[in-house]
């Protein structure tokens, strides 16, 4: 399980050296060829992401143009469902997934059932130090940032919400807001920003409103647009 791990951060290395642009000067020359060799003996790549489906998919075209000699397989769903694959299969016995990419939450559960193995890509010096883990298990190599959207069919631009406290209006109370029950990163953010009191007292002040819990980013979108609810937090 463990070699299988490896695999799966290695392949990792190959994958983040399609996404980068190769015009920055201090990017690597080229891929280690003793990865590149492994890879092409194996001849497989599955691919597991959260990653919306229009993009992950132009990440796997990319990386089929430029390692023809590689079948990429990719699976999307979100971060809770993923990480019950992961460990379905797990309990299964089948490891086979060669790369993930999920939110940072997923991360810890991984490490302490040792799905994943520590693996520091050369790739990382053109990423900033904050998005990298000190023991190379994770690497950030994008990131999410939580926004308020409203449909303007049902809210004036003048009525928007334009700070934290200003959310927390009464006018906005019962199912007038969308929130994600997965919106961890967000509740992070706000710990980092505010600290734990203050942030965790902000949300539970934001749940008095009864909000309208969903997972789920891009169909609680949708629905905002269609008129379901006025006012959404998500990410952008």
């Amino acid at each position: 399980m463990l070699k299988r791990s490896r695999t799966i951060l290695l392949f990792y290395l190959l994958l983040i050296a399609v996404c980068l642009e190769p015009a920055v000067a201090w990017s690597q020359s080229a891929a280690n060829p003793k990865v590149v060799e492994a890879a092409r003996r194996e001849g497989e790549l599955i691919w597991y992401t959260t990653m919306t489906l229009d993009q992950s998919q132009q990440v796997v075209d990319r990386f089929q143009k430029k390692y023809p000699f590689i079948k990429p397989t990719l699976f999307r769903t979100g971060g809770g469902p993923l990480l019950n694959k992961i460990f379905t299969e797990a309990r299964g016995g089948l490891y086979a997934w060669d790369v993930a990419v999920g939110r940072g939450e997923m991360v810890l559960p991984l490490m302490e059932k040792k799905l994943i193995a520590a693996y520091r890509s050369p790739e990382t010096k053109m990423i900033d130090d904050d998005l990298v883990d000190n023991e190379s298990y994770w690497t950030a190599y994008y990131v999410n940032g939580y926004v308020l959207g409203y449909n303007t069919k049902l809210v004036k631009k003048e009525d928007v919400p334009r700070t934290y406290e200003a959310l927390l209006n009464p006018r906005w109370k019962g199912g007038q807001i969308s929130v994600d029950t997965e919106a961890y990163g967000m509740l992070q953010g706000l710990i980092g920003a505010w600290g734990k009191e203050k942030a965790v007292s902000y949300f539970k002040r934001l749940a008095a409103l009864d909000p309208i819990p969903k997972r789920g980013n891009t169909e609680r979108v949708q629905l905002a647009v269609a008129g379901e609810y006025p006012l959404i937090l998500a990410y952008n």
